[in-house]
């Protein structure tokens, strides 16, 4: 009897442990997430005021640099909290509301986690690749982070990424003009004129032509001089 009590017991906590979860789950998923509006700078949103005034200037000038050059946009934006909310969410949520898309990348440092997170346009993602965004983080932000100096870690990253869009854009352009430039040679070939490069294919091919015919003559000499040793060694046999 005793036993049958303490398992209906334990179910019953299970059972309200679940229900709870459960109900802690919908309540987060249904709190709408609030983000404020972008700044007047827009590139840089400190909402949590660790990023001095000078230093903000920079960054700001550096992003509106990088747009100006390439239409990429690079916004570093700092948090003071999740509110129970996911990180994903949150930074949808600021990305949507920034109204960013293809060419851009967000940049989000939340106080209270001491973490970074990123979002990128689908353009973007081509650029810096999704799988490298923990190597940026670890690389130049976290161990400047951890040795108390958080500015330069954003200053070192917003450097590193901003160098990798540029040179991965000016890589892009590269390619596209060595393409179009092939492309054009081709069209503008004269393929009537006999130094165009068709023309060139016609000699080259007639000049192989004659060499594997003078080839083939050499052969032919050749097995025929064998073949009369041969006949005249015969006879001289049969003598």
């Amino acid at each position: 009897m005793k036993r049958k009590l303490i398992k209906i017991l334990v179910a019953m906590l299970v059972i309200a442990f679940v229900v709870l979860y459960s109900f802690n789950l919908l309540s987060t998923s249904f709190v709408k997430i609030t983000v404020p509006d972008a700044t007047s700078e827009f590139y840089v949103n400190d909402f949590v005021d660790v990023i001095p005034e000078t230093e903000e200037s920079w960054l700001v000038n550096y992003s509106t640099e990088l747009y100006d050059k390439y239409g990429a946009q690079l916004v570093l934006t700092t948090i003071d909290s999740l509110n129970s909310h996911t990180w994903n969410n949150v930074v949808d949520e600021i990305f949507r509301k920034y109204e960013l898309s293809d060419m851009d990348l967000l940049v989000v440092f939340c106080n209270d986690t001491s973490q970074i997170y990123m979002k990128m346009g689908d353009k973007m993602e081509t650029y810096v690749k999704s799988e490298t965004q923990s190597y940026f983080i670890s690389e130049y932000f976290n161990p400047l982070a951890r040795n108390g100096d958080m500015v330069q870690g954003f200053l070192t990253l917003h450097k590193a990424l901003r160098e990798e869009i540029a040179a991965r854009i000016e890589f892009e352009k590269s390619y596209s003009q060595k393409a179009t430039i092939i492309t054009t040679s081709f069209h503008d070939l004269d393929l009537s004129s006999p130094s165009s490069f068709s023309g060139r294919i016609v000699r080259t091919s007639f000049a192989i032509f004659l060499i594997f015919l003078v080839i083939i003559m050499v052969i032919m000499l050749d097995v025929q001089k064998s073949n009369r040793k041969k006949v005249t060694k015969k006879r001289h046999a049969e003598a």
